[in-house]
């Protein structure tokens, strides 16, 4: 059975590729996500999207845990929402009925890149290593 190539393009979404099922002609291929069909294709490829991101927002403050009074995310303020895991898989379909199917592949998406400013001045130019001239 072949594979799936899964490509995450870090905005919710994952393009999908498979190989050919071997002794095969599919009419389409059924994509599922966690058991649910989601789409349904007539090539090898294809993209999900909408699914659950980290996200990070700055403006709750995190619940204390166990012994600490500093919540356990950082920056001290802001909590962290963790991405959802999705497992995938594909099946070939001949004349309406599904005949095979990829084994899953089980992945979570990561997230965006969240830029923090960190207030430092550079006292020499980078590297510091003697003069600027050389």
């Amino acid at each position: 059975m072949p594979r799936i190539d899964i490509y995450d393009n870090l905005n919710g979404s994952f393009a999908l590729e498979w190989g050919t099922f071997p002794g095969i002609t599919p009419a389409s291929y059924n994509v599922y996500q966690n058991g649910v069909e989601v789409q349904s294709v007539t090539i090898r490829s294809a993209t999900v999207s909408g699914l659950t991101q980290t996200t990070y927002s700055n403006s709750t403050i995190a619940a204390s845990s166990g012994n600490s009074l500093r919540p356990q995310n950082m920056p001290p303020v802001g909590t962290v929402t963790p991405a959802n895991t999705y497992a995938f898989y594909v099946t070939a379909v001949v004349g309406g009925i599904e005949v095979a199917r990829t084994p899953a592949v089980t992945v979570t998406p990561n997230p965006f890149s969240i830029m923090l400013t960190t207030p430092m001045k550079r006292p020499f130019p980078y590297p510091n290593t003697g003069s600027p001239d050389g």
